[in-house]
């Protein structure tokens, strides 16, 4: 076979994989994800960059949905990254129903910077 069919074939195979990865990801959604009352996009996201998520065939969207259930910073910010690993690497999780150092450090600051009713 020729290089150039060769690669073609590869191309082909890896298109094929990707869908059945997209499938999958469906699949196991309905099967195992817990919905939340609203309904689904029909999408899948593959990436992110900054405040934009991308999906299975490179179409590109503005993420205003990040904030859902936690604080918006983008996708692929390196010391978000950097900061969340350093923090897992000391504690993953903590119930809100104990304290630990950044949810107080930083409930502190929020306080300190927020003027007072």
């Amino acid at each position: 076979m020729p290089d150039y069919q060769r690669i073609i074939q590869q191309i082909g195979d890896s298109l094929k994989e990707r869908e059945a990865l997209k499938k999958n990801i469906w699949d196991w959604h309905k099967k195992h994800v817990l919905g939340v009352g609203l309904p689904e996009l029909g999408i899948a996201f593959e990436s992110g960059e900054g405040a934009t998520v991308r999906d299975f065939e490179g179409k590109e969207y503005l993420d205003f949905m990040g904030q859902t259930l936690n604080v918006f910073v983008g996708h692929h910010h390196r010391k978000i990254i950097q900061a969340a690993v350093e923090q897992m690497e000391k504690l993953s999780f903590c119930t809100m129903l104990a304290a630990n150092e950044p949810k107080s450090k930083l409930a502190k600051l929020i306080n300190d910077i927020t003027p007072n009713p």
